[in-house]
């Protein structure tokens, strides 16, 4: 049976006119973008408005359903007829909506008449009853309730049963079965999003020292360390190859090792891991050919490379972005900020270089919009740095002598880099950690941690909830 013919033998006479103009909608599929979205989204308003007028007063299950399954399927005629993809655009617009909410709802009450029956959870007779595919019965808010946590049995017989009572109405109403659409969109485990900003040579003294009200909101709002140690020497091959894999045998020892196209990780790194288990993995980077070698197990890896340091910079953060809105399903992004250490090289890793700490502050400014959009959609994120550094001309005569015996070290010297890094001292080893977004709590986590315990944090956000108990 077509959708259309659905609709229209489950919609309430009554209040026809506040439901999504579903067959209008589909005889103007082929038009501008732009006025189609402009169109929907003005019917979805009108559901809104509709629903929050009369919830107190009407049962609006059905109505909700109906209206909710309508916006999928036009969405998927649209996307198919033109080629154009708008889903993303019209899933975060009705997400907000209060009867989209409130299917999840589960002190909600529904009606329904003429059953005798209990529910196997709570006792309660004359509820709205579901059958979740076994031969118990379970009253609208403990079915949600067993959902909800995550429950994929009977609690008494143990048979496997879809506990999701939102799909069990809508495909008795619908008489579809098992159609992904609505699936997705009534999935009680949304995809999980995980942002992890890698910016290079950031000393964390200086983050906290200049101008920085994004970092600053994230830091106050987050979960943070500024006690972590780099578990190798202080230079980003080394120490971004430990970070990406949780380990130091991974027989990095040089920058140039990675520069070179040809290098290939000899154990598992991040990428490696997160691509077996499915989930979609993207690495942004700019500025160091090491970084682009590094994170080449990304399934997306574009790499920015043009002569100026903050073009490049804007286009990683531009692109995460763009990736946040076109991606489907969970979801790792590897970003990587590599003009701060550049900066640094050319002028000095200090709070007393003021090009260092205005880069800082620059980066800080790019970095807004993407911090609201992970803040607006409940993603996470996760920022470290690979190692800190110092000026120069800080150093005494005795002590600038040691970087003619360190191999590393030698080209930063050769170079006449006015900053540098790699010495086992605080300014250059000491990093931080920090942990934002819903699956962590604002809070400082006090001692030492390391550059590894990042990588096994990763691998935690990505695992499945187990159900609480009963």
């Amino acid at each position: 049976m077509k959708f259309g013919n659905i609709l229209k033998a489950n919609i309430q006479p009554e209040y026809e006119m506040y439901y999504i103009q579903y067959n209008n909608l589909k005889k103007n599929i082929i038009i501008d973008e732009f006025i189609f979205i402009k169109q929907l989204k003005m019917q979805i308003d009108i559901v809104e408005k509709f629903y929050n007028q009369n919830k107190n007063e009407k049962d609006l299950l059905n109505f909700s359903l109906l209206n909710l399954f309508a916006i999928l399927k036009i969405v998927k005629k649209f996307n198919k007829k033109n080629e154009i993809n708008i889903t993303k655009i019209i899933h975060h617009y009705y997400i907000k909506k209060t009867f989209y909410k409130d299917l999840f709802d589960s002190t909600i009450e529904h009606n329904q008449q003429n059953i005798d029956d209990e529910c196997i959870v709570c006792y309660e007779k004359n509820q709205y009853l579901i059958n979740p595919g076994c031969s118990h019965n379970v009253c609208w808010n403990c079915s949600l309730k067993l959902y909800q946590n995550n429950f994929e049995k009977c609690i008494v017989c143990q048979k496997k049963i879809n506990s999701n009572p939102l799909i069990q109405k809508l495909e008795g109403l619908t008489q579809i079965r098992y159609n992904p659409i609505y699936h997705n969109a009534l999935s009680n485990s949304p995809s999980k999003k995980l942002i992890f900003l890698g910016i290079d040579g950031l000393r964390p003294d200086c983050l906290l020292f200049a101008k920085t009200p994004t970092f600053d909101e994230i830091i106050r709002n987050g979960t943070i360390n500024f006690d972590t140690e780099i578990i190798t020497h202080a230079i980003s091959g080394q120490s971004w190859c430990t970070i990406l894999s949780g380990s130091k045998d991974h027989n990095v020892h040089f920058n140039e090792e990675v520069e070179d196209d040809l290098f290939q990780w000899n154990i598992e790194n991040i990428f490696t891991f997160l691509n077996s288990k499915k989930i979609n993995t993207s690495s942004f980077t700019g500025n160091w050919e090491g970084i682009k070698n590094i994170t080449k197990d990304a399934k997306t890896n574009e790499f920015f490379n043009s002569n100026e340091l903050l073009h490049n910079d804007k286009q990683v953060i531009y692109k995460t972005i763009s990736k946040l809105f076109e991606q489907e399903g969970d979801e790792f992004i590897f970003s990587y900020i590599g003009g701060i250490d550049k900066t640094g090289h050319n002028y000095g890793f200090s709070m007393q270089t003021e090009e260092y700490i205005e880069y800082i502050e620059k980066i800080d400014q790019l970095l807004y919009d993407l911090f609201k959009i992970i803040q607006k959609n409940n993603y996470s994120l996760i920022v470290t740095t690979d190692h800190g550094g110092s000026k120069y001309t800080d150093f005494t005569d005795d002590q600038s002598s040691i970087f003619d015996t360190i191999d590393f070290i030698k080209g930063q010297k050769e170079n006449k880099c006015k900053g540098i890094h790699g010495l086992e001292i605080p300014q250059h080893k000491r990093t931080f950690q920090i942990y934002y977004g819903n699956s962590y709590n604002r809070k400082e986590i006090l001692g030492k941690m390391y550059s590894n315990h990042i990588y096994e944090k990763i691998v935690q956000y990505f695992k499945p909830r187990p159900p609480p108990p009963l």
